[in-house]
């Protein structure tokens, strides 16, 4: 045989050798590679399905035609979970396999409480596996592929932590806190009322080239500030550090409760009408004092029956009570006069 040739047959024979060294984990002999349960291009990624064979409860995680995340198929996901979940399944790393003598109870627990996450490309299934609990030192999290009998523990390189709290399946936790996110262009129409005091309310319109201002009968007003009414219609939209997002939903809420304040009068309601026809109507309540109220009294020392500085809101005739912040929200309970 040629020098040439035993050269060539020898680098056949080592490279496979090579190979099984550098891809396998030397304290456990893992032959799994490290990057085997991610995905590293996440554009191909526009559905995950998320479900807790536990409690039955599942979040399905897809993108719209506009190519907006969102939640079974409703609310708008919340983007920075949405971004974490993402970099975790691009970034996450087998650390190594377990051993055979812990198997049989990591194996069980992982049956009983995982969560199983299925990624999708259209129709295609790219992964499937279940997200376990975390490993004892609280550094790993166990993981063990659809189909296979061999749990592993995967982690984040330069994270010191697990990764299970990212996969879940709550799907008020996934929805973003944005009420409203809409360009003023986009706007049609806002309609604001004070049901306490009438005179309060008003009307912008915004289909001419400059918005126009009515008061709650659809009577025009000529007296007003035009860089007013468009300052007011931007607020709409979420840049920098603007946004119109609620605090937090009232989850724990019993259905009577929730059904009692969304059928008591608000004391201000704001409807936005856009112009491709959605409307979005977000009606806030007085919330009387509670007793983790931070500010329960008046310059008098008298007991307030409300408080000032937050409501709660309830969005489209939603059951789901929104915690809303005065101080994010202020900026859009405006007056009539405020316009002048």
């Amino acid at each position: 045989m040629k020098k040439k040739n035993v050269i060539l047959v020898l680098i056949l024979v080592i490279l496979p050798v090579v190979y099984f060294i550098l891809n396998r984990d030397v304290e456990t002999n893992t032959t799994v590679p490290k990057g085997h349960f991610a995905i590293k291009n996440l554009e191909q990624i526009d559905r995950i399905f998320i479900s807790e064979n536990k409690t039955k409860k599942y979040a399905l995680l897809h993108k719209d035609p506009q190519n907006v995340w969102r939640v079974n198929n409703n609310w708008v996901v919340n983007e920075s979970r949405m971004r974490i979940l993402l970099e975790t399944i691009r970034d996450i790393e087998v650390n190594y396999e377990v051993e055979k003598s812990a198997r049989e109870q990591i194996l069980p627990q992982i049956a009983a409480n995982g969560v199983k996450t299925m990624i999708y490309r259209g129709d295609k299934l790219i992964k499937s596996y279940f997200i376990g609990t975390p490993t004892s030192n609280m550094m790993g999290t166990y993981i063990l592929e659809e189909g296979s009998s061999t749990p592993m523990v995967v982690h984040i390189p330069g994270m010191n932590g697990f990764v299970s709290s990212r996969y879940f399946t709550d799907s008020v936790e996934w929805r973003n806190k944005n009420i409203f996110n809409i360009p003023r262009e986009g706007i049609k129409q806002v309609d604001v009322n004070w049901p306490g005091n009438p005179t309060f309310s008003f009307i912008i319109k915004n289909t001419a080239a400059a918005p126009q201002l009515m008061d709650a009968n659809g009577t025009i007003l000529s007296e007003i500030n035009e860089l007013k009414l468009k300052a007011y219609l931007n607020l709409f939209m979420v840049y920098e550090n603007n946004n119109l997002a609620c605090e937090g939903y009232h989850k724990d809420f019993e259905p009577s409760k929730a059904d009692s304040i969304a059928k008591s009068e608000p004391f201000f309601s704001i409807t936005v009408t856009q112009k491709n026809g959605q409307i979005d109507q977000l009606k806030l309540f007085r919330k009387p004092i509670q007793v983790n109220t931070y500010e329960a009294t008046d310059e008098e020392g008298g007991l307030l029956e409300y408080e000032i500085d937050k409501y709660w809101g309830v969005l489209n005739d939603e059951s789901l009570i929104m915690e809303i912040q005065d101080l994010i929200f202020a900026k859009i309970l405006k007056k009539k006069t405020d316009f002048n």
